[in-house]
């Protein structure tokens, strides 16, 4: 899957963590979003945007010894962003670097 640096200037989900993008004109059906992702590192870590009680974004880690909604951390190389979207660019360009793979549900 390769996955966009930004997200498509047509989106209906502007600035919304959702990972299907949905049916619309010219588009028939749902698909996987190929901007909002979840990134795997080589030891089995997740890394995806999460929200904070301020209402702001930042990329958020959790080790493989956990699942689900438990243990996020936040990311000290992340800044803390107003819009969601922000914040998964940064994830998204981040994690390309480190060689990191999406996550496939």
């Amino acid at each position: 899957m390769e996955v966009r640096d930004y997200r498509c200037c047509m989106c209906p989900q502007m600035d919304v963590n959702e990972n299907i993008c949905p049916a619309g004109p010219g588009k028939s059906r749902e698909t996987k979003c190929d901007f909002v992702v979840v990134w795997m590192d080589q030891r089995g870590w997740k890394y995806k945007v999460m929200g904070d009680l301020a209402g702001t974004f930042k990329g958020r880690y959790q080790d493989d010894k956990h699942s689900g909604t438990f243990c996020w951390h936040g990311m000290r190389q992340m800044e803390r962003r107003e819009r969601f979207d922000q914040a998964q660019e940064d994830l998204n360009r981040y994690a390309k670097s480190k060689g990191w793979h999406p996550v496939e549900n």
